[in-house]
């Protein structure tokens, strides 16, 4: 029981805080993409996206919630949930578009 309850800790220990700081997989908000040849999760990133951080982010999120592979490209016409931060959370650069 204890090496059970061990290994559950180091588990967590080590997969939890890459998800801590992403602020896009606590998004209650999401929009829907319909997958064009060619597409990539960064293809999508790019399109809701201002700076490269954020775009690594919103990449790890959408993969994780549409268990999806971060690298290559998608099937065509598939539906992709893309999580929206709410207008709060933008940065100031996209707050002013």
């Amino acid at each position: 029981m204890k090496k059970i309850l061990v290994i559950s800790l180091i588990f967590f220990a080590a997969f939890s805080p890459l998800h801590l700081n992403n602020e896009y997989l606590r998004c209650s908000s999401f929009d829907t993409v319909t997958t064009r040849t060619g597409d990539t999760l960064l293809t999508i990133a790019e399109r809701y996206t201002v700076n490269e951080d954020d775009r690594e982010k919103l990449v790890e999120a959408i993969s994780d919630i549409n268990s999806l592979p971060i690298d290559g490209p998608l099937p065509s016409g598939r539906a992709i949930q893309v999580p929206l931060l709410p207008a709060s959370d933008l940065g100031q650069v996209a707050q002013n578009r």
